[in-house]
């Protein structure tokens, strides 16, 4: 995963290097929660119809690229895509959530950040050649829940998720205006 973000492959967690929140004279890392096809958290988990049919609408246009890309049994594919989406929206903080800056900055060590979500930071950073001692990791829950689905969501369940957002990261043009009018 880590060796990902290397290329700008889209995942679970959204990394950045910028510059310290409180110390303006040093550069951080930061890891955010990522990995959602649809906009936010409540197109996954809303029971709004306008959004559950949003949901069904992007179910079958995964079904589509995943078929076109020729990846095989694409209508389970896109189900066990969806389902783990849907995991990762369930431990994802909300809109209002994500905007409140004392809530959003979370300085660890490595070796702290390891022990609060369960993910290996020091191998993740340095598969994605950032070699720095400290990370603000912006929703703690949202990582301890990923450290648990990394544990427990068959790895090819991951891959196929991966090559999914692979997949969405190159499509052409013409998908991208077909997947936002889903949006709409």
């Amino acid at each position: 995963l880590g060796a990902s973000q290397q290329f700008g492959a889209s995942g679970p967690i959204g990394l950045g290097v910028g510059q310290d929140a409180k110390d303006a004279t040093h550069y951080i890392t930061d890891a955010g929660q990522d990995g959602l096809s649809l906009p936010d958290r409540d197109y996954y988990l809303s029971t709004d119809p306008k959004l559950v049919a949003v949901r069904n609408q992007y179910r079958g246009y995964t079904v589509k690229m995943l078929g076109l890309a020729g990846l095989p049994d694409p209508d389970g594919t896109a189900g066990r895509i969806l389902d783990l989406e849907t995991k990762l929206a369930q431990a994802s903080w909300t809109n209002v959530q994500n905007r409140d800056a004392t809530a959003t900055y979370n300085k660890f060590t490595l070796a702290d950040a390891a022990g609060a979500t369960g993910i290996d930071w020091a191998a993740y950073l340095d598969a994605a050649a950032i070699h720095q001692p400290d990370l603000v990791i912006d929703q703690p829950p949202y990582f301890k829940a990923l450290g648990q689905l990394l544990g427990s969501v068959p790895m090819d369940t991951w891959k196929q998720y991966l090559k999914w957002h692979l997949i969405q990261d190159h499509r052409s043009e013409e998908h991208t205006s077909e997947l936002q009018s889903h949006h709409d």
